[in-house]
């Protein structure tokens, strides 16, 4: 059945320039919705698709335009799909494909709540190529923004946050006080997230004033406080407490550490954030920088 296959390419081929937020849609839904710029395609339709596109691609002659059709539903419903991508790659570097509309089509990917695109370790080393090899200039920001918006729809997003780290140090540049004021934001509604504030720490690691790796330290302790009973938090409070090379800014934060929990914690929830206030501090005596 080639319907769905012709109503998915005309929908990519609509959105060549802005990022589409795509969905799987349960199987009783009896067709493609399509609400720009959304799309939602019942898992069926998907695979019709699919079935077609590989026929497509397998009797395809060199015409670009059938091949990235093709290669565009292949890899929707096949992330890991790597001769799709070898493809799409030979085409780019042909100059048969424009690459800022390869980037489009890939954040579309990266970025929906699609079942494994958001953690495939292929399409986020597809990414890094376009980028590199063409030297696009999305900049830091606009980069951790598409991170953040994958991480949001797939959390524990470990290749995401590699990719965040990549970016950051190949381009070398000091971290500013607004990439952490807004990577600190998203960890707000992620605190159950490692990742995220591993992350963070990363980030801290590259700003060069001082007075704002401690002042984020301290607007995360008090975090702890108003969201309890998250070790992720606690192990980035130990381990960057830890970390900081002034003894006096170090000594005035694991004081605010000492006695931590405050009288309106009780019950389990008071025991378990108790001895995750005692083993931080026991953490950052044993591994913490010594004077």
């Amino acid at each position: 059945m080639t319907s769905a296959y012709t109503t998915l390419t005309t929908f990519f081929h609509a959105h060549r320039t802005t990022a589409a937020q795509i969905s799987i849609l349960p199987s009783p839904s009896p067709s493609i919705l399509i609400s720009t710029p959304h799309l939602g395609i019942p898992k069926q339709c998907l695979i019709s698709a699919f079935t077609h596109a590989r026929t497509v691609f397998s009797s395809a002659d060199d015409d670009p335009t059938t091949l990235l059709d093709a290669t565009t539903i292949l890899i929707l419903a096949a992330s890991e799909h790597l001769t799709a991508i070898n493809t799409r790659k030979r085409l780019l570097l042909s100059s048969q494909h424009s690459p800022s509309e390869e980037l489009v089509l890939l954040e579309s990917f990266l970025t929906s709540p699609l079942p494994r695109h958001n953690k495939s370790p292929l399409l986020w080393a597809h990414w890094k190529w376009v980028v590199a090899t063409f030297a696009l200039g999305p900049g830091l920001y606009q980069e951790l923004e598409v991170v953040q918006r994958s991480a949001d729809v797939h959390p524990r997003n470990y290749y995401a946050w590699d990719y965040a780290r990549r970016v950051v140090i190949a381009r070398g540049e000091v971290v500013g006080e607004e990439t952490v004021e807004m990577h600190l934001r998203f960890c707000w509604r992620h605190a159950a997230d490692v990742g995220v504030w591993m992350f963070l720490g990363f980030l801290l690691e590259r700003v060069r004033d001082c007075v704002v790796v401690e002042r984020v330290l301290e607007e995360v302790m008090r975090f702890c406080d108003v969201a309890p009973g998250h070790e992720s938090l606690w192990c980035f409070v130990r381990t960057f407490i830890g970390k900081l090379m002034e003894p006096e800014a170090r000594g005035r934060l694991v004081g605010m550490l000492e006695g931590w929990i405050g009288e309106e914690v009780v019950g389990e929830e008071r025991e378990k954030e108790k001895r995750l206030e005692e083993r931080a501090l026991r953490w950052v005596e044993r591994f913490g920088i010594k004077e």
